[in-house]
């Protein structure tokens, strides 16, 4: 069944398919920080038995630092955590990633690898993060991104 007009491009178009990307900002008149979070995945198209790396990084750009800065993210349920390096698998498809203190203009970045199962359900799929921080005792939600993919039989 095809229902996009990208399944009809031809393989080698197929195979220079972008990866999937996301970013997001939270500037807000009364956020004491600004940070941006950007999503960034290997594949828009991923396919059974796959292994997906996606990265999430999170950036102040604001002029006071901030701290205890978390992403709590969301990938498809059935998909296995393979390498999630400072992230915990709170329960099946919810990461909880601790990204520390930032201090102005700093940068950090969570990765994780999620296994593609043989069987999966194909079509859209979501990846989803949310972020939470503190800046003088006070918590604070962060911006919130999403990137969708669509899981296909081959690319």
């Amino acid at each position: 069944m095809r229902s996009r007009p990208i399944a009809l491009l031809a393989a080698a178009a197929l195979a220079a398919v972008p990866p999937a990307t996301a970013a997001a900002s939270a500037p807000h008149p009364g956020f004491p920080a600004d940070l941006v979070l950007r999503g960034h995945a290997d594949h828009r198209r991923p396919i059974p038995n796959e292994v997906q790396v996606v990265r999430w990084t999170v950036r102040d750009l604001g002029t006071r630092p901030v701290s205890e800065v978390t992403l709590n993210a969301t990938v498809p349920e059935t998909w296995r955590l393979r390498d999630g390096a400072g992230c915990i698998l709170r329960e099946r498809g919810h990461l909880t990633c601790t990204l520390g203190a930032l201090t102005r203009h700093q940068t950090r970045s969570v990765r994780f690898e999620l296994a593609v199962p043989r069987h999966p359900r194909l079509g859209v799929e979501h990846y989803r993060a949310r972020t939470r921080f503190t800046v003088d005792g006070t918590d604070y939600d962060g911006p919130s991104a999403h990137m969708q993919v669509e899981v296909v039989r081959h690319r």
